[in-house]
């Protein structure tokens, strides 16, 4: 899926530094999960984003789960 609804672009952009493949794929997912619609994102949807993207990726990226977290902070 591309969008260029920029709090998509926030969250992709902070974690590819650390998980360099699928990310895009991951906020989808993560979206679809919680009712949101990737193109229609907004600043106020980030917390529950940031949150459910932790959660997302501990299954899968647990080594770097501190990373992922700092990086979502400040995005």
């Amino acid at each position: 899926m591309a969008t260029d609804n920029p709090v998509f672009m926030r969250l992709v952009a902070a974690i590819t530094p650390i998980v360099s493949i699928g990310v895009g794929s991951a906020v989808v997912s993560v979206c679809s999960k919680k009712g949101l619609t990737p193109d229609t994102l907004e600043t106020k949807d980030l917390p529950g984003l940031k949150d459910a993207l932790v959660a997302h990726y501990e299954r899968f990226w647990a080594q770097k789960i501190g990373d992922i977290r700092t990086a979502l902070s400040q995005a």
